[in-house]
């Protein structure tokens, strides 16, 4: 298991705390007493997290900093530049699992509320309680289970490498839209168990995907370019959504199991995409971390 891995991989789980608890607390708060409160509560707490963030700025190092050295940079060499735009073949390679992965927050919402049965009892859940904090809490829960089983397979030599990690990743959001898809067909309000195998799916492929990806560019970008490059990693989630909202205007003229199935294809193309490019692009980064 690549030493990286592992560490992308607690950061995006602190990171999904604050997902699980957004959705929960606010979700609950906009349904007992309006939407503005809600986003008001969600607001002030963006201001207390900046504000934690400039009271601890001054103990950052200047290397966290982004302080940059005055010598000239070295120019870049062959291989160098071709890992480059190996590590761009792999981002391109994430937005289809990303563009089904967030469509939980968008038009499954909205298929939540339309579609699964939301009552305990007298009480009514928060739609946003199936769509959105499920897959945040699971991306939390398993990351020691994808710990132990990494090493498991890496002890019997069977670990797969980061781009079939990515593969994997899309393989499972796959999996998940195509639960929505079969619950669709079902005749009246469904199950809430159904969003809930969906969200699980999807948390799980997160933690095989995003920070696998966050890891292979830390550990291959050359140093004067992890900065940019991360930073390009982090834009394939900005196109994957902008493309979300294209994809979601669908939804008006399809049935929602074709809906459904069209994301699973979506992510299945990405899945196909990281099985197929997986051994040229291993094959590049290899050529790279032997040089370097």
């Amino acid at each position: 298991m690549a030493k990286m891995t592992p560490g992308f991989s607690i950061f995006s789980m602190a990171i999904n705390v604050g997902a699980v608890a957004g959705p929960l607390t606010c979700g609950l708060l906009a349904q007992l007493y309006g939407w503005h409160i809600g986003f008001g509560t969600a607001g002030l707490l963006m201001l207390f997290a900046l504000a934690t963030y400039l009271a601890g700025y001054r103990l950052l190092s200047e290397t966290a900093r982004g302080t940059t050295s005055l010598e000239p940079a070295a120019p870049l060499t062959v291989r160098q530049k071709r890992a480059i735009g190996a590590l761009l073949v792999v981002m391109l390679i994430t937005i289809p699992h990303s563009i089904s992965f967030y469509q939980n927050t968008n038009i499954g919402l909205v298929w939540i509320n339309a579609h699964v049965d939301l009552m305990l009892g007298t009480f009514r859940m928060p739609v946003t309680w199936l769509g959105g904090a499920i897959d945040s809490f699971i991306s939390i829960a398993c990351v020691p289970f994808l710990f132990a089983l990494w090493r498991w397979q890496a002890r019997h030599g069977g670990e797969p490498g980061e781009i079939a990690k990515i593969g994997v990743g899309a393989a499972l959001a796959c999996v998940a839209n195509l639960v929505l898809a079969f619950a669709a067909l079902l005749p009246g309000r469904v199950s809430p168990l159904f969003p809930v195998l969906y969200e699980f799916a999807l948390g799980v492929a997160f933690i095989w995907q995003w920070p696998t990806l966050l890891a292979l560019v830390s550990r291959i970008a050359p140093q004067r370019l992890k900065s940019t490059l991360m930073g390009a990693a982090f834009l394939t989630l900005f196109a994957s959504n902008m493309t979300i909202g294209r994809i979601g205007a669908l939804y008006e003229h399809m049935t929602p199991s074709e809906f459904w199935m069209l994301n699973a294809a979506i992510a299945a193309t990405g899945a196909a995409a990281a099985f197929v490019l997986r051994k040229p692009l291993t094959r590049v980064f290899n050529a790279e971390i032997a040089s370097s």
